[in-house]
């Protein structure tokens, strides 16, 4: 913590390649076994450092597929030192299908069971240092700052739902930080879409259209950005032709990742954020598992995290920011609820959505989707349960009632 009292917001940004090269690793997502052949784009562990004076948040994205708790849990423990309270840092991670697999889900299988994780070891200690070094620089990197929020609604057909046509959040939340001279020190982006748009054919590791976008706008403004994403379950994806050869693929990413940064810039009306003390709130709890799937990963050495009598250690994350809060999922919401999380937070002037936040625990639809076992049946055999919907709706009213 800076110390020094309430007098205004401070931050600071890092971000640390985290791009395994020289190696083949398996990509998360898609099939099994998919093995990268080269690096298309590089991908970053992202970070931003940001303090009231007494109390602080530190904000991580990392263009991979999913993060568990333990390993969330390892890297703060292994910042003790350096950080009070580590519980106020909060790792997250893009949803990326061109990246490594750092769950394990996606190795070697036998008729689609997996079998043989995917995680390379040796490369999630390299992440895990990776991060660690982004966290500590952000904190180096702190300026005096003003915050501007705004949004934009995008052209909807940008992207759509797979699974249930036209149901998606097309809003894009943004932050804008400036430092005393007025010139743009960061971006915070938070926009619902999986980034899947090189497809299941790709072997070339990329950040996908979030990479695409933090780096125009870092080309536009030389300033760096973070992007979380928001409710992209179920499943929002970009506006691909699903048999779109490779180059189309690419060309469409690039185009979504840029079109989403320029809209950004050309956005005009923003506003201030007006100081008031940082407030994060850490709810960590037991999840009861309702999906044996994940009781069989875990047997079988694929998901390597504690699970007791059923019981898995998990949190859910809210973080106020003068009048913007911030809901930190710990998996892939569903639209239905993130639109269920905005109308309970509906008080607060705008609400970032973060999916996979401090973990990855699947799809997380909302209850009156688990009882549509014929549209969602996918989605519910990846998710830990209904009981996780359950505590998240739960929770917003707590909290809710707690920082407001």
């Amino acid at each position: 913590m800076d110390g020094g009292g309430l007098k205004g917001f401070k931050a600071g940004f890092a971000k640390e390649d985290i791009t395994p090269y020289g190696r083949s690793i398996c990509m998360g997502g898609f099939g099994f076994n998919r093995k990268s052949t080269g690096v298309l784009h590089p991908i970053y562990a992202r970070a931003v450092y940001i303090t009231d004076g007494n109390n602080y948040v530190l904000l991580i994205s990392c263009d991979v597929v999913g993060l568990f708790n333990e390993f969330v849990n390892q890297v703060r423990n292994e910042l003790k030192r350096e950080f009070d309270n580590t519980s106020h840092i909060i790792i997250c991670s893009t949803h990326n299908h061109e990246g490594p697999d750092t769950m394990g889900y996606w190795g070697r299988a036998i008729m689609n069971i997996p079998v043989v994780s995917g995680v390379d070891q040796d490369y999630m200690n390299i992440l895990k240092d990776k991060i660690k070094r982004a966290a500590i620089r952000s904190r180096e990197n702190i300026e005096e700052i003003s915050i501007e929020a705004g949004y934009v609604n995008i052209p909807t057909y940008l992207t759509e739902n797979i699974r249930k046509y036209g149901y998606k959040d097309d809003r894009l939340n943004f932050l804008k930080f400036l430092n005393d001279n007025g010139n743009v020190l960061g971006f915070l982006v938070n926009f619902g879409c999986h980034p899947e748009g090189l497809w299941a054919s790709n072997t070339l590791i990329s950040a996908d259209y979030p990479g695409i976008l933090l780096k125009y706008l870092e080309e536009h403004t030389g300033a760096e950005g973070v992007f979380f994403s928001g409710a992209l379950g179920g499943m929002v994806t970009p506006n691909i032709e699903e048999d779109a050869i490779f180059a189309d693929r690419l060309k469409y990413t690039v185009t979504l990742g840029e079109k989403l940064g320029s809209l950004i810039l050309n956005q005009k009306d923003l506003r201030k954020i007006e100081f008031a003390p940082l407030v994060h709130i850490n709810h960590s709890f037991r999840l009861q598992i309702d999906n044996p799937k994940f009781l069989v990963l875990k047997k079988l050495g694929i998901f390597r995290r504690e699970i007791v009598s059923n019981l898995i250690s998990t949190e859910i994350n809210f973080i106020k920011l003068g009048d913007v809060v911030f809901f930190g999922a710990p998996g892939e919401l569903l639209p239905s609820m993130g639109f269920k999380i905005r109308a309970r937070l509906a008080p607060f002037r705008d609400v970032f959505i973060i999916s996979l936040c401090c973990d990855e625990l699947g799809y997380i639809p909302s209850p009156e989707e688990f009882n549509d076992k014929g549209l969602y049946e996918y989605e519910i055999s990846m998710s830990a349960g209904k009981s996780l919907s359950l505590e998240i709706l739960k929770s917003v009213y707590y909290s809710a009632s707690v920082i407001t």
